[in-house]
């Protein structure tokens, strides 16, 4: 059996290009050396577009608003990245997108394409109480899990967490808008259902979490063949 050998090559790579307002956008973008710890961050702006550390599909993921499980990475390339975009006005976002794809082409090989049709997806957007918000003690801020008889204890945990447990229990996927970056106690049973679990966070933690829908476009990764 053949192997193949995928080496990626630090580079960092610079474009300006003119908007209607013949404003340039500066975009900077590295490929960085895999690492076991990293920490991800980023800033978003009109004129400032910055994502530090991020992988490559979770970073097209956040920049296009696609949930993550509908991108298709078939070529399986998902590098650490470290990208920033500025711009003297704000930055549009449909053509930020089409020099992003150019840019996957050229330098790491990766064609960004999206899908024609278009998916209804449902979405959950996150809303705090912080007059009722049951604060996490721990000065470190660590996260501890239990999961007892069908019952789910968190400390310190994130919305993150909580949702990740709610899609384990009932075999879905939801796209949380805005996670956050509170912490919390708490303490939900696994219910009949996603809307009892929802009640119940919204009554007794004053987390509420409002349904919807967005359209999205399946977005498709893979090697440029040419």
């Amino acid at each position: 059996m053949k192997k193949v050998v995928l080496i990626i090559f630090f580079f960092s790579w610079k474009i300006a290009f003119s908007n209607a307002n013949n404003d340039s956008i500066k975009i900077d973008l590295e490929v960085l050396e895999m690492k076991k710890n990293f920490v991800s961050s980023k800033a978003t702006g009109e004129k400032l577009i910055q994502f530090n550390n991020f992988r490559l599909v979770d970073f097209i993921s956040k920049i296009t608003g696609t949930p993550i499980q509908y991108i298709s990475n078939e070529s399986g390339i998902n590098p650490l990245i470290k990208f920033k975009a500025t711009s003297s006005s704000r930055i549009s976002k449909k053509k930020l997108i089409v020099q992003l794809q150019r840019l996957l082409i050229e330098k790491i090989g990766l064609v960004f394409k999206y899908d024609k049709s278009q998916k209804k997806v449902k979405t959950l957007k996150k809303i705090v109480d912080k007059s009722r918000l049951v604060k996490c003690d721990d000065k470190n801020n660590r996260e501890v899990v239990q999961i007892i008889n069908r019952t789910f204890r968190g400390k310190c945990v994130s919305i993150k967490t909580i949702v990740n447990q709610i899609e384990k229990w009932y075999d879905i996927k939801l796209f949380v808008e805005e996670y956050g970056n509170e912490k919390y106690n708490i303490t939900i049973h696994h219910a009949n259902s996603v809307e009892e679990i929802i009640e119940e966070l919204k009554f007794y933690y004053s987390i509420k979490i409002e349904e919807g829908y967005k359209e999205v476009r399946t977005i498709n990764l893979y090697k440029n063949e040419k």
